[in-house]
């Protein structure tokens, strides 16, 4: 794993020194580009197709466990730690999705996208929570609850056509220690502490494949499986995921208008009427993006409830956690839509950038001097990016029937069903018209 990690590893400090020392203009800089236009852009397919690998490769994670382990390739089970177990309030998804939030405000209010130095210095943010988190809490505390690159490509790992899981539960069950959780001298420890014996979820498995090494049965493998079949088996539903998944529904949407015309209008309106400051009206713009589709959302749910039936055989707040996760396909398959735009659109500009990184006028491998075209455009894009909207809603559609089955199976599932679907078609007919309006560009290409 130290050769997969190492060139990102080198990739990152290049960014970074592009960010700090290049010239200041995000269609020129390494940083802006690598980051924004082809990282944060490809990310979600990533997920889509490999779960949480970019975990496995994590630079930042990289450089914190070879600091704190005082090694870069052999196992230990002793880092340099104090090993504190992190606070209740902190063992959950909340400190990601805050930090989520954060970086949305600051991608899209305070402009970090379009600043190499911005964004050389969230990249050492990163560095920092993971290094910190690692040197005072117990292993993994910032890969399972802090960092929100893990959250999201946990969440949309549900999709992901592979998994990592024991081939024979009973042998885990007959083992006695445990080394795909504890480690040994084959393999470090499991970072973010999961148990093979009874994992039924990839929201937390890195990929790092410690546990095949570490396994003195032979008995962990990568396996292939139907896609969304992990969401379509509705695991156990966790309130901070349900979170999570109708967060995505708001900024996913507010990220695509945010680049349309209509923002500029909308966010103008705002300004002259409240008499506030730019940035005062995007948070207050992007406050009321998150919040409406919830509101919306719980009114919904509490109509399904209505129309359910079954009574006091449901709990109260499960259906607003369980039909949270019916949403998730319509807002990661519009992430994939509108993210398709900027790699076909913008993603040429990563060639040119290679051979002057900093923009001072080089031409390390002769692409300095090209002016890289749209992969592809037009017609051809929208039919991808439908197809993404399509392929999104049948998935919602099919979550939507088994929630509404599970939780009012003795009473009216097909009534119970009814508004959520509903409301997921709006919410998809929302995102097809952002998709018809024209995109402002990252790189100003």
């Amino acid at each position: 794993m130290f050769l997969v990690r190492l060139p990102l590893v080198i990739l990152f400090t290049g960014v970074v020194l592009a960010g700090l020392l290049g010239v200041q203009s995000p269609g020129r800089n390494l940083a802006t580009i690598t980051v924004w236009t082809v990282w944060w852009a490809a990310l979600p397919f990533l997920a889509l197709g490999f779960g949480k690998l970019w975990c496995a490769v994590c630079p930042w994670q990289a450089v914190a466990d070879w600091a704190l382990r005082l090694r870069l390739w052999r196992a230990t089970d002793r880092p340099v730690t104090f090993g504190l177990a992190p606070p209740r309030w902190l063992r959950s998804l909340w400190p990601a999705l805050v930090l989520f939030l954060a970086l949305t405000w600051l991608e899209l209010g305070f402009g970090v996208t379009q600043s190499p130095r911005g964004t050389a210095y969230l990249a050492l943010a990163m560095l920092f929570f993971s290094l910190y988190a690692g040197l005072i809490f117990t292993r993994g505390a910032f890969c399972r609850h802090g960092c929100l690159v893990g959250a999201i490509t946990g969440i949309y790992a549900t999709f992901a056509p592979v998994e990592l899981r024991g081939r024979d539960r009973a042998i885990c069950r007959g083992c006695v220690g445990h080394d795909c959780y504890h480690g040994n001298s084959r393999g470090n420890p499991c970072p973010t502490s999961q148990y093979l014996g009874s994992m039924e979820r990839s929201s937390q498995c890195l990929l790092c494949l410690e546990c095949v090494r570490s396994c003195p049965e032979d008995n962990v493998a990568v396996s292939l499986r139907p896609v969304a079949s992990e969401l379509l088996a509705l695991p156990r539903a966790r309130r901070d995921e349900a979170w999570l998944a109708l967060m995505l529904v708001g900024l996913t949407t507010f990220h695509g208008l945010v680049m349309t015309p209509w923002w500029g209008r909308i966010a103008g309106a705002v300004e002259d009427w409240a008499g506030l400051e730019p940035t005062a009206a995007f948070t207050i713009l992007m406050a009321v993006a998150v919040a409406l589709p919830i509101a919306a959302y719980a009114g919904v749910v509490a109509l399904a409830r209505r129309w359910g039936g079954a009574g006091a055989a449901v709990a109260r707040a499960a259906p607003f956690v369980q039909f949270a996760y019916a949403l998730l396909p319509v807002a990661f398959f519009y992430h994939l839509a509108h993210n398709a735009g900027h790699l076909f659109l913008e993603g040429g500009a990563l060639l040119p950038a290679l051979s002057d990184p900093l923009g001072w006028g080089w031409n390390l491998f002769g692409t300095a001097d090209l002016l890289p075209g749209p992969l592809l455009t037009g017609p051809a894009l929208l039919v991808v990016q439908v197809g993404c909207l399509v392929v999104g809603q049948v998935y919602a559609a099919l979550t939507t029937a088994r929630v509404a089955r599970r939780l009012y199976g003795a009473g009216r599932p097909a009534l119970a069903l009814a508004p959520v679907l509903a409301f997921s078609l709006i919410l998809s007919a929302v995102n097809l018209w952002l998709l018809g309006q024209p995109m402002e560009m990252r790189t100003g290409l």
